[in-house]
């Protein structure tokens, strides 16, 4: 049975995309070739930075054959006096392929028409994808969308290449402007030249022979690997990482990942405020002690291979290092100033017109906070701290 693969080959989409996408993808792959009546084995999706592929296995070679009824004219118009078809009925029987005496008459809601029953062939495999596969990717939404170039077509990202393969044949069709081949690519640094594909079962180990690990759950598993190897390495763990690890993975094609160090005096910042700056603003992977505190080490990860690795760490070292500076600079001149006295501030920041500045509304928190306590029964002191809270 026919192997398919499909891909769309793009600019780097954002990671947070794909989750959406791919299920989307599955979805409307499943829906549509059901549709079509073409019978098929295990969909899979996959995706990379740089594209989203669908693989259909066991894919039928022609749409399955099905009864067909079309409605003719009425009866009564479509019959001589001695019951014999007249030009009507011949002309409409002609029109599908069916003989005049094989015509039937069926009652409907508006009287007896004829009707020609007849058996519909089913189109092979590369007739119907070649209407199947170019709407999908006009289908898929994503959180936002973009134009490019003078089409009109709106995807997450440019779309830059389409593989369409069913086992060595080419789905041919075009895409606003963008034809269909067997052509895919692979890592944009490790492997830059195109990679023409002989046949769909080529595919994945194509791409990993250029440096892309496709399935997004390999990529997954590679990745713990690694970091769990530096955790050993460091007799450190990671701290709060899962979420990071599932964004990584739609980062990157071919992970690597690299322990680098900052200076110790650093770890003086509140720990939010390291957190941001490693896992939020550039991606990397704190690390923590056997009590939870946070380490002067941190994890790195690397679309590439090991060329130059020490280089590139050197480039996150020197990179944090300067995050840290302004961290540092932003905290203690925050700490300057009071709450109490940014709290005057706000008389000068108006929060909606008619309903006064930020100060007002703090002040009405705080009688809310209070109303609330008191409802409640609370102390005193209990009291005073949730007003407090709610004003600062």
């Amino acid at each position: 049975m026919p192997r398919l693969v499909f891909e769309i080959g793009t600019e780097e989409i954002p990671a947070r995309f794909f989750a959406g996408a791919l299920e989307q993808l599955k979805s409307l792959a499943v829906e549509r070739l059901a549709a079509a009546r073409l019978g098929h084995g295990e969909v899979r999706v996959y995706a990379t930075p740089r594209r989203i592929a669908l693989i259909v296995e066991g894919l039928a070679e022609r749409q399955e054959s099905r009864m067909r009824e079309e409605q003719g004219p009425p009866a009564p118009r479509a019959f001589n006096a001695d019951g014999t078809p007249n030009q009507a009925a011949i002309g409409f029987a002609g029109r599908w392929g069916v003989k005049p005496e094989e015509l039937q008459v069926k009652p409907t809601a508006r009287g007896d028409y004829i009707f020609a029953i007849f058996k519909e062939e089913g189109k092979s495999a590369v007739e119907i994808l070649q209407e199947l596969l170019p709407a999908l990717p006009p289908a898929l939404s994503f959180p936002k969308t973009m134009r490019w170039g003078t089409g009109s077509l709106r995807f997450a990202r440019p779309i830059r290449w389409l593989v369409a393969l069913l086992d060595n044949t080419v789905i041919e069709f075009d895409l606003d402007g963008l034809k269909s081949g067997r052509e895919t690519r692979g890592h944009p640094v490790l492997h830059p030249k195109p990679i023409a594909l002989a046949s769909a079962a080529d595919y994945e180990t194509s791409l990993k022979k250029a440096k892309v690990i496709l399935d997004q759950q390999d990529r997954r598993r590679a990745l713990v690997r690694q970091l769990k190897a530096i955790e050993r390495q460091e007799k450190a763990k990671l701290a709060e990482a899962d979420d990071l690890i599932e964004e990584t993975v739609f980062l990157i094609e071919w992970p690597t990942a690299v322990c680098g160090g900052f200076a110790e005096n650093y770890l003086k910042l509140p720990r939010p405020v390291l957190m941001e700056e490693m896992k939020k603003v550039q991606g990397f992977f704190p690390l923590q002690d056997a009590e939870g505190k946070l380490i002067a080490r941190f994890i790195g990860v690397r679309d590439g291979g090991k060329l130059n690795l020490e280089g590139i760490k050197a480039g996150y070292e020197g990179v944090l290092r300067a995050k840290f500076e302004d961290a540092t600079y932003f905290f203690e001149h925050d700490l300057r100033v009071s709450l109490d006295k940014r709290l005057e501030q706000l008389k000068g920041l108006v929060y909606h017109a008619g309903m006064g500045t930020m100060y007002d509304k703090a002040q009405r928190l705080r009688e809310l906070a209070g109303y609330i306590a008191e409802k409640l029964g609370l102390d005193a002191p209990t009291r005073a701290a949730a007003e407090r809270a709610a004003l600062l």
